[in-house]
């Protein structure tokens, strides 16, 4: 039987037509979202010299820090009853004696301190120092280690009564008939981090596969461009965030939040209650720059000569550069310049430069917002096992013999790395950077 017939009278109208019948227009185009086409931290250590493959999952690495001959200071006594003793006040005279206790994580320290040395104490609060020398010294626990400090002029500003107080070995000399002192031995300090496995994979029916489409797409490209962004959300956040710990048979790198926390603990700051680097009273416009600064010349003390500082941050800590800058007045324009305001790349001072780079994952991250990672790229290597690097593993096919046959078919993408931090002291978390001072 054939269809009904359907009837409108007067003027043929769109919406008298039967359904579907006009095909209506379609953009073959996807317009995708792709904030993350680029990964500026794994593009910056792709780059740089990697050192041959590692041959373990566990991965272990050296470093042995400059001995300045210097320590700081717990308290200074007079006598050598460093636990329950008086403390020094007042102005001492030359020739008086005084016993220095140095501070309970560096004690050890004063085994470089040897007979008859001449010791500079200096205090920070006072911003003067005063000379001596010393004759004894006794290296115990943490709790009652000291040596003895002579006074070789009168301490007339009080310094030894100061804080934040200071000893260096500042000049040494042998009587005339000697024999060699003991030995001091200098040791190495161990680090090591996992090397972890990601993989991420992508897959289609076959019907899909030959299912017609309105877009224009090459379907298995686009699938694994999906997952490569996702591989590299991945390694991105690993590299800062990661927390070293083994779950089974499951390895996880540590991140430097990770090595920051257990080596370098000082080097995770809060802008909102900071007062190391800047004030209190500090605001946002009038205090950042300088806190960076700061902050950046503290690192620096660790860093590689001639070596130059990331900012990895949020587009909203980009502006919130972008606006100190120009709140400071510290910019140029010339008769070059032909778009009005300014977008801040590069902070330069005296002998430093800090690249400011956006980090498109901070974007959509609320988390992320007001945190800022300050990097020194050539102290971060990256490792991988034997034929760990970045791999794509092929799409399977479709053509499988019967006990092992799979409706569709599969591809993905693996990485074996692992990070070593070097100098970690040369690196900087700042949290809430930008937000009000509490």
């Amino acid at each position: 039987m054939p269809p009904s017939v359907i009837q409108t009278p007067g003027v043929l109208r769109v919406g008298d037509r039967t359904a579907n019948i006009h095909p209506e227009s379609w953009d073959p185009k996807v317009q995708r979202y792709n904030p993350l086409d680029t990964y500026p931290l794994m593009m910056k250590l792709d780059s740089l010299p990697k050192g041959g493959p590692i041959k373990s999952r566990v991965h272990h690495w050296w470093e042995k820090p400059f001995n300045g001959l210097t320590g700081s200071i717990t308290d200074i006594y007079t006598t050598n009853n460093v636990v329950s003793g008086t403390g020094t006040s007042g102005t001492p005279a030359a020739g008086e004696e005084h016993f220095i206790k140095p501070d309970s994580t560096g004690f050890t320290k004063i085994y470089n301190i040897t007979e008859y040395d001449q010791i500079e104490i200096y205090s920070t609060s006072v911003r003067k120092s005063v000379r001596g020398y010393t004759t004894a010294k006794h290296v115990g626990t943490s709790s009652n280690s000291w040596f003895n400090f002579i006074l070789l002029e009168a301490d007339t500003s009080s310094v030894l009564a100061g804080t934040g107080l200071y000893w260096t070995i500042v000049s040494r000399s042998e009587q005339e008939v000697r024999e060699l002192k003991d030995a001091v031995n200098e040791h190495e300090t161990g680090y090591q981090n996992y090397v972890e496995t990601m993989e991420v994979a992508h897959s289609i029916s076959e019907d899909e596969l030959n299912e017609e489409t309105r877009t224009e797409e090459d379907l298995k490209m686009d699938k694994e461009m999906e997952s490569l962004q996702r591989l590299n959300q991945y390694r991105e956040m690993s590299v800062l965030e990661g927390t070293y710990t083994k779950i089974g048979d499951r390895y996880f790198a540590g991140g430097l939040r990770y090595f920051l926390n257990t080596y370098e603990s000082a080097n995770i700051i809060d802008w909102r209650t900071d007062t190391t680097y800047s004030a209190s009273t500090d605001s946002v416009l009038g205090g950042s720059i300088p806190f960076i600064k700061n902050l950046s010349m503290y690192t620096r003390q660790w860093s590689k000569p001639g070596t130059r500082k990331m900012l990895l941050c949020s587009q909203t800590v980009r502006g919130i550069l972008d606006d100190c800058v120009l709140n400071a007045g510290m910019y140029k324009i010339d008769y070059e310049t032909t778009k009005y305001g300014l977008n801040v790349a590069v902070l330069k001072g005296l002998d430093q430069e800090i690249e400011i780079v956006e980090e498109p994952l901070f974007n959509l991250n609320p988390a992320k917002t007001y945190t800022v990672y300050m990097i020194e790229p050539d102290r971060i290597q990256r490792r991988t096992v034997k034929d760990g690097e970045l791999m794509r593993i092929p799409w399977s096919s479709l053509k499988q013999p019967g006990d092992t046959y799979k409706s569709y078919i599969k591809g993905g993408w693996r990485v074996k790395e692992t990070y070593q931090w070097n100098r970690l002291a040369s690196h900087a978390i700042i949290e809430n950077f930008g937000l009000a001072k509490l």
